[in-house]
């Protein structure tokens, strides 16, 4: 599956857990439809597959039993990051994915709020069975190093230098409080012209982002759209037990109840809940399974 990004590494731990719960796993991938029969598979499990043939989606769901668990939105054909606006319920790809959804044992949502947005593009998954299961981050992958403190007033910020992760609303956060500095890793879709106290540091190895997150007091991440989860604050607070979070409304992790106590942070609860991920998601499916 290569590193990847937050699906593919979250994927990557549910596949390892379900192996070790003696589960026999094939990954199916578009370049291998044709050559796998379907009729070997007592479940399937469609996991962000919008880029499978629509036929041959149908023809799975048809001939196997399934869940859905969908790190994004199934419904835009480029992107998958706008199942919360009011387009979205005339879009030519919804009846497809509708029908997706609505035949399935169980559907799987990563937050609250990824369920609320799905629900409003199709209500009628309010219904539906389906679970909660937050993503996937092993807390042993993201220790603080020893003997480095947040330096105050550095803001630190990963990814959002894309537009739907919300370019303009932190490029604008970063001109209204020139009394911070501000470190952007990851990946940006364009050239962008940074205020001067901005830096753009490009992608990261872990050990680097773990360094940067450890050295840095706030993390900023203020989206366009729903994110379902969004990994990268979670592993911020992870990394640094003194850390602040500067969010908007449409992270996905911080709808969960157990997130905060008022305004504080339940670091905890949250490692808790991230580690037991993988065990809950397997747990879901099995209940599931029983119930049919």
């Amino acid at each position: 599956m290569g590193t990847g990004g937050g699906a593919q590494l979250t994927d990557r731990e549910f596949i390892v857990k379900g192996i070790r719960q003696g589960h026999d796993i094939f990954i199916l991938t578009p370049q291998m439809l044709g050559k796998t029969p379907i009729s070997e598979f007592d479940l399937a499990i469609f996991s962000n597959c919008v880029t499978f043939p629509k036929p041959e989606l149908k023809k799975i769901s048809e001939k196997c039993k399934y869940v859905i668990f969908t790190h994004d939105f199934f419904i835009c054909r480029w992107r998958l990051y706008f199942a919360s606006q009011k387009r979205c319920m005339s879009c030519r790809y919804m009846p497809f994915w509708k029908d997706l959804y609505s035949r399935s044992l169980l559907n799987i949502f990563m937050s609250p709020l990824h369920y609320q947005a799905h629900c409003g593009v199709m209500p009628q998954l309010a219904k539906h069975p389906h679970a909660l299961v937050p993503s996937a981050i092993n807390p042993s992958d993201f220790r603080a190093p020893a003997g480095i403190e947040p330096k105050p007033k550095t803001v630190v910020s990963v990814n959002t230098l894309y537009g739907f992760k919300g370019r303009e609303n932190v490029l604008q956060y970063a001109k209204d409080h020139p009394d911070l500095t501000f470190t952007f890793i990851g990946g940006k879709e364009k050239e962008v012209d940074l205020p001067e106290n901005c830096k753009y540091v490009g992608y990261k190895l872990r050990e680097d982002l773990i360094k940067l997150y450890a050295e840095h007091e706030y993390f900023l991440h203020l989206p366009e759209h729903v994110q379902p989860f969004e990994r990268s604050p979670v592993e911020f607070i992870l990394v640094n037990a003194k850390g602040k979070l500067i969010l908007n409304s449409l992270v996905g992790a911080t709808s969960y109840p157990w997130f905060r106590t008022g305004d504080k942070i339940n670091r905890r609860e949250i490692i808790k809940q991230c580690s037991e991920s993988p065990k809950k998601f397997w747990r879901e499916i099995r209940t599931c399974l029983k119930k049919k």
